[in-house]
Parts: structure tokens; sequence; C-alpha cells
């Protein structure tokens, strides 16, 4: 397995991050309720065209300056950057596929540096105004209910076994993704589907459990 390809993909609010970017940026922008329960119920059904585009539509005229600091603002999870880092140095090829919009993650990556260290980043793309500096409330959907796809797709590209991914998430859009790796691992408050579709749960913060798990599935530890 040393010498063998390796992908881990992990899913971003509520995994990598402590809380949801999405209400983050509703909460800024004064609607933060409405956009809480289409989270609640996209995070147990999984996510739909329909759903991200209510989301987006909660953000139209949202100036792209508080986009910006509400992304440099994010909360990550204890031993994030640590872990990623040990993941890459085992020789694992680092996927991010979320549902988050791709605006606010590139703020959030200059303001955190790890994030850099992804090799492939599946978000969705956010619309712009770009004449006035706002968000425009629509968004172009390349990750709703379709990472187990996505996740299939990157793997053949790779040419990586089933039984040498790692996959990370907290809802039910990552149980498909979960189908698919020899490790998958629910995420602190993560749904009850994803929590019995996850061969592993972390109740915790600490990213650094996702390396133990890791080594004792290995037999190093």
């Amino acid at each position: 397995m040393a010498n063998e390809r390796k992908l881990a993909v992990f899913d971003l609010d509520s995994t990598l991050l402590e809380g949801e970017s999405m209400e983050a940026l509703a909460k800024a922008h004064g609607n933060p309720g409405r956009m809480r329960e289409i989270n609640r119920e996209s995070g147990r059904k999984g996510m739909t065209r329909r759903n991200l585009s209510q989301r987006a539509a909660l953000l139209k005229k949202m100036s792209l300056g508080e986009v910006a600091k509400v992304g440099r603002n994010l909360s990550v999870r204890k031993g994030v950057g640590e872990m990623l880092k040990e993941l890459k140095s085992r020789g694992y090829t680092l996927a991010l596929v979320s549902g988050s919009f791709d605006v606010p993650f590139r703020h959030l990556a200059r303001q955190n540096p790890e994030f850099a260290l992804f090799d492939h980043v599946y978000l969705n793309r956010l619309g712009i105004n770009r004449g006035k500096n706002r968000v425009s409330g629509k968004v172009s959907v390349r990750v709703k209910n379709n990472k187990g796809e996505i996740l299939r797709k990157l793997q053949r590209k790779l040419q990586v076994k089933s039984g040498n991914i790692l996959a990370v998430g907290d809802a039910h859009s990552d149980v498909g993704m979960f189908s698919r790796a020899g490790i998958s691992i629910a995420i602190g408050n993560a749904t009850e589907s994803a929590i019995k579709a996850a061969n592993h749960h972390i109740s915790g913060n600490d990213m650094h459990e996702i390396i133990k798990i890791l080594d004792l599935r290995n037999g190093t530890k």
C-alpha cells in the first residue's frame, strides 16, 4: 500500500470548518434564519439545485467586501493544517468536494494557507454582478447530491483503489462519497444518515483523530 496511489476527500462546512459558511454569510447579510432552515433540511435530505438556488438568492446584493470578510473569519477546526500536511507526507492526493460557494472559500484559503494543499477543489460558483461588486443571487451548480459520482470520476482519473480512499464529511450529501471509500469518517454533529454510512465517527473537534484512525487501520499504532 505504501507505493499505491491514495486519495483523501473532504467536505468543507461543519467538517473542516467548525460551522456553516453559508449561515455565516447570511448572518452578515441580515437573514440567517431562513438560511439555517434550508441548510438543516439539506443536511438531512441532500443538496439539490433548488435549495442551492434558494441559498444563493438569500445573499442577493451582498457586497463582495462583506463576502471577503466572512471568508477570512470562518473558523477552521483544530488540527486541520497538521492533518492535511500529514496526509500529504503519506502520499495522499487531497480533494475538497463541497456544496459551499467558491468566493468565500478563496478568502478563507488566503487566510489559511493549509487549504492550498488541496490538489482538486469542487465548489459551487456564486454569481457576481461585477459592475456593482455584489452577489447576483444566482449560482452555477457543480456540487449537489452527486458527491459519490464526483469521487467516482476522480478515482478513475487518478487510478486509485477504493481501499485507498479516505472520505470525511458530516451530512447526507456525503453518503455517496462514503460508499466509495475504504475509510469513511463522519465528523462532529453529523446527520444520522452520515453516521450510519460511515465506518468511523469522530464526535469531538480535533482533526488529529483522523490520523489516529488511519494508524489503527494500518496497524501502525
